[in-house]
This record gives structure tokens, C-alpha cells and sequence, in this order.
């Protein structure tokens, strides 16, 4: 609608200046009436400028534009207006019903004729991408703490608790169940709760107190789903989170009580193994749920309980390595997709006296032995075409105090908006890898020894293969230790296709008492 009505007393120019602007404008006289209003301005009041005209602006600032925002802001804002005072930007959220927006406000005097610029800038893009930085921002920082504190925890139960609370913080108001998996058994287990107090006298009621006590059945195709790792709807409600093992008419009476919306299911699995699983119980009255960071936690929490379920699993025979990863030598860095480090968990500190906030922007190829390069450059180039990937490697780590020996698994998240990066878990076995040559030296050092008798020394497993032989041994029948390895004893000294009647090997081993024969 134009504003050029012949009796406004507004001239001509400056009419056609209010009605290019974007801007919702009032201009009033002296006296805060109104003269006319761009088209933005009767856009955003509902109103046209003849309806305007001579109307008091706070009158139409207060019922047209500001009826439901804030009490504060709209109140400072009428008072400017009612006071005929100029004011800077004011920000000020305005719910139409067409959507919520944001508008700047600021009111200003001509000084030459008097009048008054009431204006309300509309800043709601802004306000969106600034939010969206923000939210960014914060999950970026969550998932970093949330990061760094599960490589540190040492026990499988402690992380399942500390994966419910965080995926509490990303789903408030919903209730979550953290569960663990025993593969061998084909059970899941719930380990922790959280949100749940509210309806805690209820479910004892049903369930009894030994909640955690309560093993439910994974059936085969529930078992596929959480193989594949992704976050899905559970749309048949708490009966098949229970995996069908409890009652239908107990599941909708527990619903109904709790107010339960949509249910969502977050299977922790890595390289097809899997460990558990959470459920977000979403309540109608509850707040949102923050999907992009459950995302890429849900693969945080995947690894650590990959790395948690490995150290136990080599806790007996690796005391050295545990007690390595239990003083925090495993770290997090996460790279961009040009080798820079954009973040670095606090451990690589511990590791090689690097602060964490000096490694950030530097290359990460630069802290790779020469000799290493290459072949990692080729792993991650690779990988890259690989996008939610993972590659295990070991390389050399070149620090300030020394070369360490580094073990690493580097997923590739550069498609997610939340990390656009390597994800690199990595922990220090140099020691283990000075163990390991170590017992190579000793065995050179024993087959250098025996290999200069004159005695013939040989070993064998418990299915009579040869393991070792010395030259003295091998030389007896003219042949090679090598040609030897792999073939049975019997084989090799009586030409035999079966154990000897009387076989020393076999008595020794039974009696664990020395042998003595002729051949």
C-alpha cells in the first residue's frame, strides 16, 4: 500500500524514501501523532497508514505491534515513546502468529522539522544465525568435555552411567535408560537411570526395586538394528523397548502415567560389535531433543566403550599397558580437513608436556616421524573417502621429551556439522612396544645360543608341531630349521603318520617330568 496521500503534509520525497525501506517506520509529528507508516511498518501492525493517520504512535506501538512481548522491554519501550525520547537499538522478540521474530527498536527526532522516526528493524535472520553459532558452539563444547572425560573412565559400569547423564543434558525432561549388552548371554541389562524419579513409586510398583537387575532378551532382529549403529523411532512404544518381554497392558498404563511421547533408541556398536544402548523416553510437557549432538556422542561413546570392553579383556596380561591407560596416556584430537588441529584434549599434556591450546591451528602431520609420514598420509587420504570410517594404525610420535610410539583410531566426521573433522583417540605404547622388542632380542639371543651346540634342541606344541629347531637338530636329517617348523614330530624323525607307541613328547607333557629316548 502506498503512503502518498496528498493531505499528510509529508513531502513527496520523502515519502518515496519511507517506501523503499525495508524498515517498519512510523512518522510522527511533534506531539508523537502518528503522519504515516511505510509498508513494512502496516506489514508487521496490521494496520494501513489511513487508519493510522493522527493516531497516537505509543498507542499503536502498544496494541498493534508489542501486545504479547516482553513486559519489560515493552513497557521501556512505551515510556520512550510516551516520554518523546530518542533511544538507541533495543532489542525486543515480537510473536505474531504467523512466527515468532525479532526486531530492533529505536526512536529518533528530526531536528529540522521536529518529527519522529519510530523504527522497528527486523533482525530475525540475524538473531537465527547468531543462535545457531551459539548452539553450535555449545555442543562443540559439550561434546569436547564429554569427550575427554569418557577416554579417562576406568570402569565399563561408570560409563554407562556417565553416557545416561550425558544424553540427559541433551534430551532435558525426557527420561534415559543406559543399558549394556552381554553378547555371549544375548541379554541387555539396564545400568543407569535419569529423569526418572518423578514416576519412581509407580515403576517399583510394577518392576519392584531391582530395576537394574533386570535382564531382557535381545532378539535377532533387534540385535541386526543395533549392529548398525543408528539412532531410530521405537514406534511400538515401551513394549518393544522391553523387547517384548513385558506385558502390553503394563507398557500403555506406565505411558500414560509418565506422559510419554516419541521414544527414541541409541545403539552403542563399533566395528559390529556391540555394547549396550540407550533409550530416550521423550514426555509430551518435556523440552527438545538435541539429535546432532546425540549423533556424534553416541560415536564417542560407541569408542569408549569399544576401548573400555578391550581393556578389560587384556587387563590379565597387559598389566604395564592398563595402568599406562588408567594414568590418562590416551588423548583426543580432533583435525580439519587440512591436517590442522582444532582441538586437543588435555592427556597430550601429560603425554609429552604439550599444552593443548598451543597444538591448535598446527599441522598434525608435523608431530609424525619422516619415516611414518607417508604411510599415514595414505591411511588418511583413504579414509577420507570414507565418510563415518574408522582406521587403526600405529605411528611414531615425535614430542619434546622423545619419540613415543603411538597407537590411533581416527574416525572420519568431516560430514558432520557438529565436528567437520578427524576424530583421533590415541594412547601411547611405547612401552609395550620396548617389551615387545625386548622379547624378540631374547629370543634371537636363545636361537644364536642353541644354534651353536652341538646338541640337537627342539620345540613343539601340544599337537606335536615343530615351533623351533636349532642347526643341530635340523642337520641330523639334512635339511634346513625352517623346512621343519609346521610338521609333526613323528613326521619328521620316524616317518610316521601317526603318534609313536611310546611317544616321550606325550609322557613329558601328561607327567611334566623329563623324558629320555633314542632315535
Amino acid at each position: 500500500m502506498q503512503t502518498t496521500e496528498p493531505d499528510t503534509g509529508v513531502r513527496p520525497e520523502i515519502l518515496q524514501v519511507l517506501d523503499a525501506m525495508e524498515d517498519a517506520v512510523i512518522l510522527a509529528d511533534a506531539d508523537m501523532n502518528v503522519r504515516t507508516i511505510t509498508p513494512s511498518m502496516e506489514r508487521l501492525a496490521g494496520i494501513s497508514a489511513d487508519d493510522t493517520r493522527g493516531a497516537d504512535a505509543a498507542r499503536i506501538v502498544a496494541d498493534k505491534i508489542l501486545p504479547e512481548a516482553d513486559g519489560d522491554q515493552r513497557e521501556r519501550i512505551l515510556s520512550l515513546l510516551q516520554n518523546r525520547t530518542e533511544s538507541g537499538g533495543i532489542a525486543v522478540r515480537v510473536p505474531p502468529t504467523a512466527g515468532e521474530r525479532w526486531y530492533i527498536f529505536s526512536s529518533r527526532q528530526v531536528l529540522a522539522t521536529g518529527d519522529w522516526l519510530v523504527r522497528f528493524r527486523d533482525i530475525t535472520r540475524r538473531e537465527a544465525a547468531e543462535g545457531e553459532v551459539r548452539r553450535r558452539s555449545d555442543d562443540l563444547a559439550f561434546l569436547s568435555r564429554a569427550a575427554t572425560e569418557l577416554a579417562t573412565m576406568p570402569e565399563e559400569a561408570d560409563l554407562f552411567s556417565a553416557i545416561g547423564a550425558y544424553l540427559h543434558e541433551l534430551a532435558p525432561g525426557s527420561v534415559v535408560i543406559a543399558s549394556a549388552a552381554d553378547i555371549q548371554a544375548g541379554t541387555l541389562s539396564p545400568r543407569a537411570f535419569f529423569g526418572i524419579e518423578p514416576f519412581l513409586p509407580d515403576i517399583i510398583e510394577v518392576f519392584g526395586e531391582g530395576l537394574t537387575g533386570l535382564s531382557l532378551e535381545i532378539p535377532p532382529d533387534i540385535r541386526a538394528i543395533m549392529i548398525r549403529g543408528e539412532i531410530e523411532e521405537v514406534k511400538g512404544g515401551l513394549q518393544e523397548i522391553a523387547l517384548g518381554q513385558i506385558s502390553q497392558e503394563i507398557c500403555r498404563k506406565f505411558e500414560d502415567i509418565a506422559g510419554f511421547g516419541a521414544m527414541y533408541c541409541i545403539p552403542f556398536a563399533w566395528k559390529g560389535e556391540i555394547f549396550g544402548s540407550a533409550v530416550i523416553l521423550t514426555r509430551r510437557e518435556g523440552g527438545e531433543v538435541n539429535f546432532r549432538a546425540v549423533e556424534v556422542f553416541r560415536s564417542l561413546a560407541s569408542i569408549a566403550l569399544q576401548r573400555s570392553r578391550a581393556e578389560a579383556d587384556l587387563r590379565e596380561s597387559e598389566k604395564t599397558f592398563r595402568a599406562l591407560i588408567e594414568k590418562g596416556s590416551e588423548f583426543i584430537i580432533i583435525v580439519d580437513d587440512q591436517s590442522k588441529i582444532r582441538f586437543a584434549s588435555p592427556p597430550i599434556e601429560r603425554l609429552d608436556g604439550f599444552l593443548p591450546e598451543t597444538l591448535i591451528g598446527k599441522n598434525a602431520f608435523d608431530m609424525i616421524q619422516p619415516e611414518d609420514l607417508p604411510r599415514v598420509e595414505e591411511e588418511v587420504s583413504t579414509l577420507a573417502e570414507r565418510p563415518g570410517g574408522s582406521v587403526q594404525f600405529e605411528v611414531r610420535f615425535r614430542g619434546p621429551r622423545g619419540t613415543h610410539v603411538i597407537e590411533a583410531i581416527v574416525t572420519n566426521l568431516l560430514g558432520d556439522p557438529q565436528v567437520r573433522g578427524f576424530v583421533v583417540n590415541a594412547w601411547d605404547i611405547t612401552e609395550r612396544k620396548r617389551t615387545e622388542e625386548a622379547l624378540r632380542r631374547a629370543e634371537r639371543e636363545k636361537a644364536l645360543i642353541l644354534d651353536s651346540t652341538a646338541e640337537m634342541f627342539a620345540y613343539y606344541d601340544t599337537d606335536l608341531k615343530v615351533l623351533w629347531v636349532n642347526r643341530a637338530a635340523a642337520a641330523f636329517i639334512g635339511r634346513e630349521p625352517a623346512d621343519l617348523v609346521g610338521h609333526r614330530c613323528y613326521e619328521i624323525w620316524h616317518n610316521r603318520t601317526g603318534v609313536c607307541d611310546i611317544c616321550p613328547v606325550v609322557i613329558a607333557r601328561e607327567t611334566r617330568q623329563p623324558q629320555e629316548t633314542e632315535i
